[in-house]
């Protein structure tokens, strides 16, 4: 079944299922590795987001509404992992840290498009910092024909009250 078709069965659905508006979506991304914390800091810095996580050994950072620090203090110790979300460019840049003992960094950049073919809508999880709202993502769904339709990426899209 084409991502059209499934979409147009989906919009038949009655409205008060509770289940999220869902469109047609397009995802590209990048995969780079990031050797150092320096250079993980420094790409979320250059990445210039409007929101983000980064969480640290010992402690979480949230930036909402831009203003990345030009350092942490190394007493947070390593970065653990992190999302960010530039709205200008449509970007999410998530970084995880890899779990070799050398210490190295996965940072995937997801570019969203218009059209494509994949499902896409949108959910939110708690966040711990009850002041930001939820931790909003943009999921994306891929159609396989044995399986139907699943979730194959989620992409962090900032923080809100509602998705």
């Amino acid at each position: 079944m084409k991502p059209e078709a499934l979409l147009q069965a989906y919009r038949q659905m009655p409205k008060d299922m509770g289940l999220p508006d869902m469109e047609i979506g397009r995802v590209s991304w990048e995969c780079q590795r990031l050797a150092s914390r320096p250079a993980v800091l420094a790409k979320i810095q250059g990445f210039q987001p409007d929101a983000a996580w980064i969480g640290f050994q010992d402690t979480n950072i949230f930036i909402d509404g831009g203003g990345v620090g030009e350092s942490y203090p190394d007493t947070h110790g390593e970065v653990l992992s992190a999302e960010c979300w530039n709205g200008k460019t449509r970007q999410s840049l998530h970084i995880r840290h890899d779990g070799h003992p050398e210490g190295a960094w996965l940072a995937t950049c997801f570019q969203a498009g218009e059209g494509g073919d994949y499902l896409a809508d949108g959910f939110a999880l708690i966040a711990t910092e009850k002041t930001l709202g939820k931790l909003k993502y943009r999921r994306y769904w891929k159609i396989d024909p044995e399986r139907g339709a699943e979730v194959f990426l989620a992409c962090f899209v900032g923080f809100g009250k509602s998705v």
